[in-house]
C-alpha cells in the first residue's frame, strides 16, 4: 500500500478481457492524480486541486480538519494535460500487469507483463 496514481485506459488491451480495468502505477507524481491513456495513442496527466468547501464541515469527519487547523476542502480536477510522453511506464492491478511504451508522444504498444513480475 502507498501512494499511487490511477490508470484509465481507454484503448484495447492485450490478453484475455480484463474484469477489472481501475488501474495503478507508481511511475509519475504518486499524488493521486489520473493518468489516461486514450483511444487516440495519447497519455494525458490529470491533477487535482483544492477548493474551500465550507458546507462540508458539518460532514463527518469534519473535525479533522479543524484539529489541524484546516478549513474543509474538497478536490476539482484540472484540465487533463497531454503529456508527450516519451518512455515506459507499468500500470496494473490486481489481477493484471502491462508495460506501456510511448515514442514522441505516442502509444506504441501495450504489452502483458508475466504474473511473477
Amino acid at each position: 500500500m502507498g501512494l499511487y496514481d490511477n490508470v484509465t485506459v481507454e484503448c484495447e488491451l492485450p490478453g484475455p478481457p480484463v474484469t477489472n480495468r481501475g488501474f495503478q502505477t507508481k511511475d509519475f507524481e504518486c499524488y493521486s492524480n489520473t493518468v489516461t491513456i486514450t483511444k487516440e495513442g495519447r497519455l494525458l496527466y490529470t491533477t487535482w486541486h483544492y477548493v474551500d468547501a465550507p458546507e462540508r464541515a458539518k460532514e463527518p469527519g469534519a473535525d479533522l480538519f479543524a484539529l489541524f487547523g484546516l478549513p474543509p476542502v474538497r478536490g476539482e480536477p484540472d484540465p487533463p494535460r497531454d503529456m508527450n510522453f516519451h518512455g515506459i511506464f507499468t500500470f496494473g492491478n490486481a489481477e493484471r500487469a502491462f508495460r506501456a511504451k510511448f515514442t514522441d508522444g505516442r502509444l506504441v504498444e501495450i504489452v502483458s507483463l508475466p504474473e511473477d513480475t
